[in-house]
């Protein structure tokens, strides 16, 4: 199964997926794999979703098979793919301060047609 266009235009986030036989061709979300708390308490799924080196214990993933495309406005990470095309954290660009924008947790693909923006630090 093919998934063109997975967003979420709010200020929420993507942060589990598991669909390892599926197809992805764009992904985007304010974050990626990667869940924010607006409390300061810790944000992760209840059931370990895989336990594979380098993502032991992982309850945060996104798990697909091919994955053309991902975006965060923010940060992105826990991605676990057959492969990856496109990489890209901060894509709007806007720097916000305070908060880290870039990859932020492991990226695994075992394809190596990985390309784009890899972190961005703030001020």
């Amino acid at each position: 199964m093919t998934f063109r266009n997975i967003e979420n235009d709010t200020d929420g986030e993507i942060v589990n997926m598991t669909s390892p036989t599926s197809d992805v061709q764009n992904l985007e979300a304010n974050n990626v794999g990667i869940a924010r708390s607006s409390t300061g308490t810790l944000v992760q799924g209840i059931n370990i979703t895989t336990n594979v080196f380098p993502f032991i214990g992982q309850r945060n993933l996104i798990q697909v098979n091919n994955l053309a495309a991902v975006s965060a406005r923010q940060a992105l990470g826990n991605i676990l793919a057959g492969n990856i095309g496109e990489v890209e954290a901060n894509s709007d660009g806007k720097n916000v301060k305070g908060v880290f924008e870039g990859i932020d947790a492991p990226i695994y693909s075992q394809g190596v047609n990985v390309t784009g923006s890899w972190f961005r630090t703030v001020p």
